[in-house]
């Protein structure tokens, strides 16, 4: 697990979280951090250097990647570590080989706002949010296809399969889901909620909605929802089989 302060260096820990240490490097106050399946390959984007930070060895170390030199706003990586996405609000980049180089993906139109983004555990299924829709490959970053939805989104969730995909927006009509890999989107309707955060498990079965009171909460795939409880949630975590939030 790797964790951040308000002001100084990050920190990484690798025994479940029982003792952390500060990890050596000139980035501070980091704003997205992802992991590999194993926790091999580990990123930061954000804090106090325009690059994306990587290491390739449990966290021990940590390089600037070459050629990046500008600040990105969210990464993600798929299951083995091979594949990564960066994004940035005029562009997103693509590795394919560990983070070792990375490359400008082609397809995109540069007179867009790009948000989030989010990659399949095989790395086949990509999503880029931007200001109103979403972009979706389904070939590893080759070739996208537009989405419109109208809204300016907050937040972006996605099965590690791929084939179910949530984008919310900051009222109750602004929740769109996808269940066939990014091809289509519908509006999830008959919720009264103010979304914050969604996660989706692993098989996409189970689906968690964090609102302005509390969270809601789905069992069979997204088709009904029901209420769970009556706090504010700022972030959402949940394991693989969908047992533990």
């Amino acid at each position: 697990a790797i964790g951040k302060t308000t002001s100084v260096q990050p920190y990484v820990s690798s025994d479940f979280g029982r003792t952390w240490t500060t990890i050596a490097t000139t980035m501070v106050t980091p704003d997205y951090v992802v992991i590999s399946a194993s926790g091999k390959y580990q990123y930061y984007v954000g804090g106090s250097i325009n690059t994306v930070l990587r290491s390739s060895d449990y966290g021990n170390t940590w390089n600037d990647i070459a050629g990046l030199s500008v600040a990105y706003t969210d990464v993600a990586v798929s299951s083995s570590g091979q594949y990564v996405v960066a994004t940035r609000s005029s562009e997103n980049v693509l590795s394919t080989d560990y983070g070792v180089t990375f490359t400008a993906s082609s397809g995109l139109p540069t007179n867009v706002t790009l948000r989030n983004n989010a990659i399949s555990s095989s790395g086949q299924i990509i999503v880029v949010t931007y200001a109103s829709g979403v972009y979706v490959s389904t070939n590893f970053g080759i070739s996208w296809k537009q989405t419109v939805l109208g809204f300016s989104n907050v937040h972006l969730s996605m099965s590690s399969t791929g084939q179910y995909i949530m984008v919310v927006g900051n009222n109750s009509s602004r929740i769109y889901a996808s269940s066939d890999y990014g091809a289509t989107f519908v509006q999830v309707t008959g919720l009264s909620i103010t979304p914050s955060y969604s996660f989706i498990s692993a098989n996409g079965q189970y689906q968690i909605i964090s609102h302005g009171t509390g969270m809601v909460s789905s069992v069979d795939y997204g088709k009904t929802w029901t209420t769970n409880t009556n706090y504010v949630y700022k972030g959402i975590a949940m394991t693989s089989n969908g047992r533990i939030v």
